[in-house]
């Protein structure tokens, strides 16, 4: 997995523009079996967003999006409401849809969906590092069943999570709604010197032992300590994700 998200990485740092990122990203999630992807993300804060304080942006069908949006299906889509209530990811299809009593608009999104053979695939909510923001990703394998879902796409649901959420924290870069600083700017500057070589030797494949009795000469414990302190401070969920951050914010 590691070699194929730093290369998924180095094809991201070619790119000069969110038009340009989102192409190497749905090309890299077509290959997972993810056929269509919507992206919405905002950090205005809740109670002063309109509807132009989203960043969207999707490959489902042109026909899917027109009626989905001139039905306003968005303000009964379970996938929304579940991004504005969880920060951790749901299958569509699994167990995530027990948690729900459907009203009438939200049965009628889902038939409206299937219609166009989305049935199987993720929503995974994204946050940055302050509470304002508040978006997602909607992922589809459209046009599969469900044996072929699961044999074919599932297996890869880890390492899909860390194509979105190293997606999702490249694009901070380019000018959004507004040309407000980089969250991740002041982040950086929090990381103390050891935490930073820490980084730098493990996103270069050294193991805890080399970073600890070879590299920076500390305790294995204190390694694991830094790598911690990295993760909380960078909102990685896991180590893959953690490298992933400290390549795209150059820490090399």
């Amino acid at each position: 997995m590691e070699s194929r998200l730093l290369d998924f990485i180095l094809r991201l740092n070619t790119t000069d523009s969110f038009e340009a990122a989102w192409d190497v990203y749905s090309k890299e999630l077509a290959t997972l079996g993810i056929s269509q992807s919507l992206y919405g993300y905002t950090d205005v804060p809740d109670g002063h967003r309109g509807h132009g304080d989203y960043l969207y942006l999707a490959n489902y069908s042109e026909a899917f999006m027109q009626e989905y949006s001139d039905n306003r299906m968005a303000e009964h889509d379970v996938a929304f409401d579940w991004c504005e209530r969880n920060d951790r990811p749901f299958e569509w299809g699994g167990q995530a849809y027990t948690y729900y009593t459907y009203t009438k608009e939200q049965k009628a999104v889902e038939e409206f969906s299937a219609d166009h053979q989305i049935r199987y695939g993720f929503t995974i909510p994204l946050r940055l590092l302050h509470g304002n923001s508040q978006g997602g990703v909607g992922l589809s394998a459209t046009g599969i069943d469900k044996k072929e879902f699961e044999i074919d796409i599932k297996p890869h649901f880890e390492y899909i999570q860390l194509v979105v959420h190293t997606f999702h924290m490249f694009v901070q870069k380019f000018p959004r709604f507004t040309e407000a600083k980089n969250e991740y700017d002041n982040v950086v500057g929090k990381l103390t010197a050891n935490e930073v070589e820490t980084l730098r030797w493990l996103t270069l494949g050294c193991s805890i032992n080399e970073i600890a009795h070879k590299k920076i000469y500390k305790s294995v414990p204190m390694v694991n300590k830094y790598i911690n302190q990295a993760k909380i401070k960078l909102n990685a969920r896991n180590r893959d994700q953690l490298i992933a951050k400290a390549i795209i914010l150059g820490l090399l």
